[in-house]
Order: structure tokens, then C-alpha cells, then sequence
């Protein structure tokens, strides 16, 4: 952590090291199991306080709700105006409307959490991701060089997110010949507890909004988990922890049935 801002640090115009530890902290509550007892106790809360729940499990459901206090942190007011005119060139790739291009290989970028944006620009620019080794991310270093280039600060990177963010998401193609029932199964048992049950994510665990994003883009992305050319530097927290939990999906059909499931998510905001 502490040499992932230093690298960070290191580049002209990159972000302070307070703006850094807010987008790469940690919080108590990310690990899977927590994540799974935050999940599954938070929305089913009758559930557990009745009596078909075993005491000790109920007491250890309770005390994950207790302790999972999400941690504040200050930002910059953002510049939408700003961030219009920062993310006008990032859409020759991202498309204007934040639609993403197949051709191009460039995901759909609307709408997704402003937190989730701004760490990936970090992670870019700290060489987290994107990373150029033995095992190659050719876009993602590719959108690292651009993350270097064209964003010059770190009041650029707020701006940037909060406009993207404004960007109404587009109805993508299903381009992925998987089965969404087959899917559906390995998505309950796996991915549910982080990404939610429409694949909004959750801002207390780390984990993204996944739903209305092109099904090709989220399976090079689990292939790419899979084979460690992404979640492979360990300061990247997130990206090893979802690099373990790519493992599971350890079959090509797997992973085409996951993203198969997950493209029939209608868009929906993370809860307040």
C-alpha cells in the first residue's frame, strides 16, 4: 500500500498521498466471509432474529452488522463542467454517451460509481493495473498510458468520475453465448454477496456495478483474473482478492454462463 503511493507520488501532477489513502483504503469488512454475513444479514434481518436460526449463528450475523460501520472520507466538490471537458477525449474510445465500443475494445463507462472510477485512475497511475509483465494487459496498459496523459490532477480525476457517472447507461448487445441459468446458479453461490442481486455493487465492500456492462468486457476480465494478468501486483487489494474469486470459475463455460446471467441485470443504483 504504502509503495503504491509512493509511486503514485513520485509523477508530476498525480494525486496527494490523502487523496491516495482514501481510494485505496481498505475497510475492516473486506474479506468474503464478512462480506457474505453483511450481505445476506442486512437484507434478510427477520430472518435471522427469528427462531429457525441457530443462536450462536444469529449472534455471529448480529455482531457483523454492529462492527461493518462504513468509513467516511472528504472529497473535493466535483466540477461536472470540468469533468465534461476532461472525458471529451476519453470518449473517442468510451463513446460520449459512455456506451464503450467492442471495435475498440473499450467498455461501457456511464454511469458506473464515482468511487469505483477514481480508484481505477489511481490504480492506473500506480501501475496496480494495467500492469506490463510476464503476463500482459494490453488494454489495461494501454488505458494506463491514457490515465497518465490526459488526466493531470487529482481534482481531474473527481470531475472525470462524477461526469461519467451523470452519463445515462446505454442497452448493450449480448454478444457472449453462455447459459443465464446455469449462470444464475454460480452467481447466487459466488458473486452475489459482493456485487448484489442486480449487480449494483456495493460501496462498504469495494466491489463495482457490474450490470449493463458489455458480457465480452466481463469475460476478458474474469480471464484475465484467472490467468493473473489482473489482481497479480499485491498492493492491488481488490484485484487479488477478486483474482481468488475468479478461481471458482475455472471452466471457459463457466465464465460464459456467469456473464450470460449477469447481462440480463436491468441498471440499478446501489441502495442508499
Amino acid at each position: 500500500m504504502r509503495s503504491a503511493a509512493r509511486r503514485i507520488c513520485s509523477m508530476k501532477g498525480t494525486p496527494s498521498p490523502e487523496f491516495i489513502s482514501r481510494k485505496l483504503y481498505v475497510p475492516p469488512a473486506q474479506t468474503l466471509c464478512i462480506g457474505r454475513g453483511i450481505w445476506y444479514s442486512s437484507r434478510l434481518l427477520p430472518e435471522v432474529l427469528s427462531d429457525r436460526v441457530p443462536p450462536m449463528k444469529r449472534i455471529a450475523l448480529l455482531s457483523l452488522l454492529v462492527f461493518a460501520v462504513p468509513i467516511a472520507s472528504s472529497a473535493d466538490e466535483p466540477d461536472l463542467e470540468r469533468g465534461a471537458q476532461l472525458y471529451f477525449f476519453c470518449g473517442t474510445c468510451h463513446g460520449q454517451a459512455g456506451e464503450g465500443n467492442a471495435l475498440l475494445n473499450t467498455p461501457a463507462a456511464g454511469k458506473q460509481d464515482t468511487w469505483y472510477v477514481e480508484r481505477q485512475m489511481v490504480n492506473y497511475r500506480a501501475n496496480l493495473r494495467g500492469y506490463w509483465g510476464p503476463l500482459e494487459d494490453i488494454y489495461g496498459n494501454q488505458m494506463k498510458n491514457m490515465a497518465i496523459a490526459q488526466v493531470p490532477d487529482e481534482q481531474a480525476i473527481i470531475d472525470m468520475a462524477a461526469f461519467m457517472h451523470s452519463l445515462e447507461p446505454p442497452t448493450l448487445p449480448i454478444s457472449v453465448d453462455g447459459d443465464p441459468e446455469e449462470g444464475r446458479k454460480i452467481y447466487e453461490e459466488t458473486c452475489i454477496a459482493c456485487h448484489g442481486p442486480n449487480g449494483e455493487g456495493s460501496t462498504l465492500l469495494g466491489s463495482p456495478r457490474i450490470s449493463n456492462q458489455f458480457d465480452w468486457y466481463l469475460l476478458r476480465q474474469l480471464d484475465d483474473f484467472l490467468s493473473g494478468a489482473r489482481g497479480q501486483q499485491p498492493d492491488d487489494i481488490y484485484g487479488t482478492q477478486m483474482r481468488y474469486m475468479a478461481q471458482v470459475l475455472d471452466t471457459e463455460q463457466k465464465r460464459k454462463d456467469v456473464v450470460s446471467y449477469i447481462a440480463t441485470f436491468k441498471f440499478t443504483d446501489q441502495p442508499d
